[in-house]
């Protein structure tokens, strides 16, 4: 049988451009040509017997400290691509136009105890211990084609519990060369392709550790931020030098508050390291070589 292409990447165009019912839809088939054309990286990721079966958008794994630290910011920074195969699910932190950050994550179906969608999050558990990653906010279009999709993944359950090893997380991909990287190591252990360390440090020099992990909004905020605490502090430690003992509650409140940015900049500036940022901004897979 020969296999469909769309932008020179394999689909299945029996499910990508239906509706949940399997109906094609002509307004189905434009929003997935327009997500699709963002997707010329991924070829070198797919197997030979991979389609693309769904593309839909959502945002990355998030905690509560970091979606109090983000607030609504989050529908920027969190923007993510979803693309579902026949084998697994990519996961793509992108820019706010979903544009490739040379970071990508798979979901193998084959090593996963279950993959549901439970309103708009898409839910993963890795394993029989329970360990899960929530996705948030996918896009309600392709949420009924989605469990369609999911539950016509073929699974053995048998196979699953025997490869099942405890700990095993959604693996991350190398850029470069496009094979598996082990987290904790900051680089690829193929092809060598270095990434971006986590350094208590970074938070030291204001904004410096948003710059650091590509996010220069967020470094201009912080800056601005740093720079506004730091007026008052002086502001008070200079009336409290000069006798003005009722500054020493805002003097302390202030730097409690200017300590715990520190600490929150530093934890939030991590897990955008923990999306495994190269070194060098633009990475070419092998095969595009």
């Amino acid at each position: 049988m020969l296999k469909s292409y769309v932008f020179d990447l394999p689909v299945d165009k029996d499910v990508i451009f239906t509706d949940h019912k399997g109906n094609y839809k002509k307004k189905i088939e434009k929003q997935q040509r327009a997500l699709i054309v963002k997707l010329p990286f991924i070829k070198p990721f797919l197997e030979p017997d991979e389609d693309i079966l769904l593309i839909t958008t959502g945002y990355s794994r998030m905690d509560t400290l970091d979606q109090i630290l983000t607030a609504w910011l989050f529908i920027y920074l969190k923007r993510s691509l979803f693309v579902f195969t026949n084998k697994r699910i990519f996961h793509i932190p992108s820019t706010v136009n979903y544009g490739y950050r040379n970071s990508i994550s798979q979901i193998l179906f084959s090593e996963t105890q279950s993959v549901t969608l439970r309103g708009s999050t898409l839910v993963v558990q890795c394993g029989a211990c329970g360990d899960q990653e929530k996705f948030i906010g996918i896009r309600s279009k392709e949420r009924k084609k989605i469990r369609v999709v999911l539950n016509k993944v073929p699974r053995n359950e048998a196979e699953f519990q025997e490869r099942y090893i405890p700990g095993l997380e959604r693996a991350h991909l190398c850029p470069h060369c496009t094979r598996e990287l082990t987290r904790g190591l900051y680089a690829c252990p193929n092809c060598k392709l270095t990434f971006k360390r986590k350094s208590k440090l970074l938070s030291l020099v204001p904004g410096f550790s948003y710059f650091y992990v590509r996010q220069r909004f967020l470094g201009i905020i912080n800056i601005i931020m740093e720079l506004i605490l730091i007026g008052f502090l002086i502001s008070f430690y200079l009336k409290f030098s000069q006798g003005a003992e009722s500054t020493i509650l805002p003097l302390m409140l202030f730097t409690g508050v200017y300590v715990f940015q520190k600490i929150a900049v530093m934890y939030h500036s991590n897990h955008f390291i923990d999306e495994f940022i190269p070194e060098i901004e633009n990475v070419k897979p092998l095969s595009t070589l």
